[in-house]
């Protein structure tokens, strides 16, 4: 804990404990629906009563708080008795990855949805993918001082589903597209590690991050929900994940 000194004309120094700084995390809410439909039409009730949630600008310096990025997009989240479903909109100029197989590192090969789960009061927690092409990637971390050994990188026989579709063409640099579409659908077994729950009451935490590539931005554009600086594996920026 760190001390400030105040100087009395005395000449004397009393030390005086600073005020410990709590970290407000934001916060997104996820309904329960007795049955989703495992399609991009967002259009039916059950999609339309869910909050939504727009991507942010990621934060590079003090101009970018609060910031839209160039192009935009939102996010809604929905839960079954079984799986916890990520819906994302997306405006985008030019929709392509070069993204050939599940379990890739799609961050570095185009467009991707990025989801981190992770229980508030542990360690380990969950790196998710989904792509403009149906694919999906399962990261499993124990810790962020484990991130970056070969394990955290392994199949983990997590049954993750991506279902997504593009307004425009696919891999295609010689037009514009307006956007695409993705719902991850994410196994709720596969999240109830060390007897965790997925249910109301439980504190989970939640960070959507969105890599875009366009040869009409001036760089890959990077963004999220919530709002965030810096290194995505920064666990203590994650938002509080409200189960209803």
């Amino acid at each position: 804990m760190k001390y400030k000194f105040l100087i009395l004309p005395a000449v004397l120094a009393l030390p005086l404990l600073a005020a410990p700084v709590k970290k407000h995390r934001p916060v997104l809410e996820v309904n329960f629906a007795e049955k989703v439909p495992f399609s991009t039409d967002f259009s039916s009730s059950v999609w339309k009563k869910t909050p939504a949630y727009p991507f942010m600008k990621a934060v590079s310096d003090l101009s970018d708080f609060h910031a839209l990025p160039l192009e935009g997009g939102q996010i809604r989240l929905l839960y079954d008795k079984n799986f916890l479903y990520l819906a994302a909109e997306l405006e985008d100029s030019e929709v392509t990855t070069t993204g050939t197989k599940n379990q890739s590192a799609f961050f570095a090969l185009g467009d991707v949805v990025e989801v981190f789960l992770k229980p508030e009061n542990h360690n380990f927690y969950w790196e998710i993918y989904g792509t403009p092409n149906n694919l999906q990637t399962c990261y499993f971390f124990p810790s962020r001082g484990s991130l970056g050994l070969p394990s955290g990188f392994a199949a983990q026989g997590v049954e993750v589903k991506v279902v997504s579709s593009v307004n425009g063409s696919f891999n295609n640099s010689f037009d514009r597209d307006k956007g695409w579409k993705t719902l991850i659908k994410i196994p709720l077994a596969s999240l109830r590690k060390n007897n965790l729950k997925f249910v109301p009451g439980e504190k989970w935490t939640i960070f959507v991050a969105r890599y875009n590539y366009s040869r009409y931005l001036p760089a890959c554009e990077l963004s999220g929900v919530p709002q965030k600086f810096g290194d995505f594996h920064v666990l203590s920026d994650y938002a509080r994940l409200v189960i209803k």
